[in-house]
C-alpha cells in the first residue's frame, strides 16, 4: 500500500552523509538536517565545522558549504544557498558599561572581540583592519563559539551574523548595514556524487529550509 511503500522509501536511504561547513552557518542547516532525520531516519548526518575547505574529490565530504567566491573547480556541481549579512554586535550587559559609539569614529574606549585579524576569508576583516586598533581588541579567537561567548558576555563588541544575532536576546547591532559584510553561500557537490539519492535527498532540504532561517 502507499503508506509501506513511503515506509520504504525511506529505510532505503542508509548510511552516512558528511557535510562540510563553516561554524558560523551551523544553524542555517539544523532545520534541514531535523527534516532530512525525520523523513530518512536510517541516515546518519555527519557535519564537519572547519576552516578548512574538504576535497570532495577525495570523498572528504558529500556536500559542502562555502562562503565567499563560488568555488571554480571542475569537478564540483555548485548552487548558489543564500546571502549571510553581518554586523557588529554589542550585548546589553557590554551597553550598559560602555555605552556605544556614535559611529566608525567613535570606537576610543570601546572593546572588541574579533577573530585574529589576518582571516582573510571574513568580509569584515578589511575593515577590522582600518578601524580596530590592537589595543582595543579584549579578545581573540578563530573559534567562533568562543567569540560568540565571550560577545554575549558583554567582554566586547563583535561580528556577528543577523540570523545568529537575531535568534539571541540581548544583541543590539551597533552600526547601519553594510553590503561590505554580506557573503554569499554556495552548496558544492562532487559530480560523481552528485545525482545520488542521499545527496539530492539532503540539498533537496536545505533547499526548502533556506528561507526559513
Amino acid at each position: 500500500d502507499l503508506a509501506g511503500r513511503a515506509a520504504g522509501a525511506k529505510a532505503a536511504i542508509s548510511g552516512e552523509i558528511k557535510l562540510t561547513i563553516l561554524a558560523p552557518f551551523a544553524g542555517l542547516l539544523m532545520g534541514a538536517v531535523a527534516d532530512f532525520r525525520t523523513s530518512h531516519p536510517n541516515c546518519q548526518v555527519h557535519i564537519d565545522a572547519s576552516e578548512d575547505l574538504a576535497r570532495l574529490e577525495y570523498g572528504e565530504a558529500h556536500i559542502a558549504l562555502r562562503a565567499g567566491a563560488k568555488p571554480d573547480h571542475p569537478d564540483y556541481v555548485v548552487g548558489s544557498f543564500r546571502r549571510v549579512d553581518f554586523n557588529l554586535y554589542a550585548h546589553e550587559s557590554y551597553v550598559v558599561r560602555y555605552g556605544l559609539p556614535k559611529d566608525e569614529g567613535d570606537f576610543d574606549g570601546h572593546q572588541f572581540v574579533v577573530p585574529p585579524i589576518s582571516e582573510g576569508r571574513l568580509p569584515f576583516g578589511p575593515w577590522i583592519n582600518d578601524h580596530i586598533r590592537q589595543d582595543m581588541i579584549a579578545l581573540s579567537s578563530r573559534n567562533f563559539e568562543v567569540n560568540f561567548e565571550a560577545i554575549s558576555a558583554g567582554i566586547g563588541m563583535g561580528f556577528l551574523g543577523d540570523h545568529e544575532a537575531r535568534a539571541h536576546s540581548g544583541l543590539k547591532a551597533v552600526l547601519p548595514s553594510n553590503k561590505a559584510w554580506s557573503v554569499p553561500l554556495w552548496l558544492a557537490t562532487h559530480v560523481d556524487l552528485h545525482r545520488t539519492e542521499k545527496v539530492q535527498e539532503m540539498i533537496r532540504h536545505l533547499k526548502l529550509a533556506r528561507n526559513d532561517s
